[in-house]
């Protein structure tokens, strides 16, 4: 019994400490308490406001990702002014930034509407952060959720008409900036379940320069192009590469920010 609440704690341990990552996976157990989708709360050492989850979805895995297994822990600077969270999800990785990066304005963009829910619960201690019900894509226009009956995680959408009853607003990252007045983006978060399709496809995307590390989760499994398509994008420019979990990440020109 002693050895496999060991095993089981082991990366909470590793991250947080002995008694406050075995607090943290305590915590997560609270889960079981609930109805699938009533929402609970935990507290997370180094993170200013508590993080709200949904029992039996996949929330808690995203939050393990995010804050045990720690994905996006290689971007960690004071100095960044400007990020996108595209496919934000309940918002954890805005939080995550936003308790490293204290100094940026992050645009946490998310379609679903029970989604938007949480993450406006997650998101509304933090002021930097403004949520966005919109999809990330190559311009404006005008999407729909494919399979409304998915996971959280999952949600994939298709391009439709304004006239569509489903129908979410899309927006380009060049637009995104423009609106928030922002010449260059310290980081971009890309998942967004296959859309990189649209987003990457074409060729030569010149607010790529504007970019200094791009992060992106590819969904070739269900969407065959994904990689190809950011392949092309990315081609031809001085990045340096490397993998941290299921993200793919460029570091452009200088890199990360220190």
């Amino acid at each position: 019994m002693i050895k496999k609440l060991r095993d089981a704690t082991r990366d909470f341990r590793a991250v947080f400490g002995a008694l406050s990552g075995s607090w943290l996976w305590l915590q997560l157990l609270k889960e079981k308490l609930h109805q699938q989708g009533g929402l609970f709360s935990v507290s997370v050492p180094g993170v200013k406001h508590p993080i709200w989850l949904r029992a039996g979805t996949s929330d808690v895995e995203v939050f393990c990702q995010i804050f045990v297994r720690r994905e996006l822990a290689f971007f960690n600077s004071r100095e960044a002014k400007y990020i996108i969270d595209a496919g934000a999800n309940i918002g954890l990785t805005s939080v995550f930034l936003a308790n490293r990066c204290p100094n940026a304005k992050i645009d946490a963009l998310e379609v679903e509407p029970d989604n938007l829910r949480v993450m406006q619960l997650n998101c509304a201690p933090y002021p930097n952060i403004q949520v966005v019900a919109k999809g990330l894509w190559h311009g404006a226009a005008h999407i729909k959720i494919a399979n409304p009956s998915a996971e959280s995680w999952a949600f994939f959408v298709h391009e439709t008409t304004e006239d569509d009853p489903a129908a979410i607003a899309a927006v380009g990252v060049l637009q995104l900036m423009e609106q928030r007045k922002q010449a260059a983006i310290d980081f971009l978060k890309v998942d967004i379940e296959g859309s990189e399709v649209e987003l990457f496809s074409g060729g030569n995307k010149p607010w790529l320069d504007a970019v200094r590390v791009l992060a992106v989760e590819l969904h070739d499994r269900f969407r065959p192009g994904c990689s190809a398509a950011l392949a092309e994008a990315v081609s031809g420019r001085d990045a340096v590469t490397s993998q941290h979990g299921e993200y793919h990440v460029y570091q452009f020109g200088a890199g990360a920010p220190a």
